[in-house]
């Protein structure tokens, strides 16, 4: 073409070629203009990070308040041999024990031992369970491990029937 400022290209002109890199090397990685749809998708998918990291902080903050905060006492928590006025009072529906039976008369808690019948070694059984309230504080949050972990008077995932 006359008058052009280009020559025509040229397979073999190196000079030609180092142009034309030069000129992609120097495009934006991403287009100025918002209107492009490269723009809106990589704005809904900063979107979406953002909300799972939140989501991620969140649920690990609510996971490790429970299991930092919340501890129930425990058939191993008990000091074998103490007596019976250093032992907490932590545990719920004390009652006297009948042999590894049901529970009889309920008791107001484990000091009051002495309203229930002596066996013939002279020690009073006194039935108790754990108390459930983090079981229900689990499940009104939804926290389905500590459910499992808080449901009823177990030791190591086995239902067990206390008495001291």
């Amino acid at each position: 073409m006359p008058g052009s400022k280009h020559k025509p290209s040229s397979s073999n002109d190196p000079t030609d070629a180092l142009q034309c890199r030069c000129a992609i090397m120097k495009l934006p990685l991403f287009p100025p203009s918002r209107s492009s749809l490269l723009y809106p998708i990589m704005a809904r998918l900063l979107l979406a990070l953002v909300v799972c990291l939140v989501g991620l902080i969140h649920g690990s903050d609510v996971s490790s308040s429970a299991e930092e905060g919340h501890r129930r006492l425990e058939i191993w928590d008990l000091q074998l041999g103490a007596p019976v006025d250093q032992l907490p009072n932590e545990f719920i529906d004390y009652a006297c024990g009948t042999a590894a039976g049901p529970p009889s008369r309920p008791l107001d808690g484990g000091r009051d031992f002495h309203r229930c019948r002596p066996k013939p070694s002279g020690f009073h059984e006194v039935y108790f369970r754990y108390d459930d309230e983090l079981e229900y504080w689990a499940r009104a949050n939804n926290l389905l491990s500590q459910m499992e972990r808080y449901s009823g008077t177990k030791s190591y995932g086995f239902r067990i029937q206390l008495a001291i």
